[in-house]
């Protein structure tokens, strides 16, 4: 699914990560588009916290959209993290099994921030069973490198997706929702080795949810921000 040719290729992403029935609003620039733009990153994010939160525990992670989360035990359990909860892309636990209501989920790569703050991501090479991922930054609590989300709004670390204004988009805010590998016979044309994808989401009155999506360039790597405020904290 990820290698996906169409242009349609980061909203099926977007579901897979994301959860209930979509419809999708593509932006002019991806339907006219005859090539998708493709990356090799580095992301740099400015996270900005709120009053009492440490700086030292802010933490960037890339997690594999397959992998695995672990329960309270220590256990391997089947989750998903849903990072399009809403146009600001707080991040939510979502698809994890009947009785367990708190995952701990481990990034293949994990990022503190700088000297100066900021959170500067790598792309890894791919590999030949790379699914792709999703780019959470969070607050994280307990400083044990992992990101825990629990259905259980207290037991959950605040995490959001990076977002950025789009010009090209009407000025919207979108949130990086979807980093995947450019398809292996597409890699010799193509500028980079990831596609990634932004978007905004809106809940309709009947419950389905419409989302605004745009393709990520090299250009827009820089300017992404996150907010790290949490009452709760």
């Amino acid at each position: 699914m990820f290698a996906a040719r169409s242009l349609l290729a980061a909203p099926l992403l977007l579901v897979a990560i994301g959860s209930g029935c979509a419809l999708w609003q593509i932006d002019d620039a991806i339907e006219d588009a005859l090539e998708s733009p493709s990356t090799s990153g580095p992301f740099e994010i400015e996270a900005r916290l709120g009053d009492g939160l440490d700086p030292s525990l802010v933490r960037a992670g890339l997690f594999d959209v397959d992998d695995l989360g672990e329960d309270q035990a220590g256990e391997p359990i089947a989750a998903n993290i849903d990072v399009l909860v809403s146009v600001e892309g707080k991040a939510k636990l979502i698809n994890a099994p009947d009785g367990v209501d708190t995952v701990a989920f481990r990034p293949i790569a994990l990022v503190e921030p700088s000297a100066s703050g900021s959170l500067v991501v790598d792309l890894p090479d791919v590999e030949a069973d790379d699914q792709g991922y999703a780019l959470v930054v969070w607050y994280d609590a307990d400083a044990d490198g992992a990101l825990t989300l629990s259905s259980r709004e207290e037991a959950s670390e605040f995490a959001r997706a990076p977002s950025r204004v789009f010009p090209e988009s009407d000025g919207q805010t979108m949130a990086l929702h979807s980093i995947w590998p450019v398809a292996p016979e597409d890699v010799d044309e193509a500028d980079g080795s990831y596609h990634a994808a932004a978007a905004t989401r809106e809940d309709t009155e009947d419950g389905e949810q419409v989302y605004r999506d745009n393709w990520v360039a090299d250009r827009e790597l820089t300017g992404w921000t996150v907010e790290l405020v949490d009452d709760s904290m």
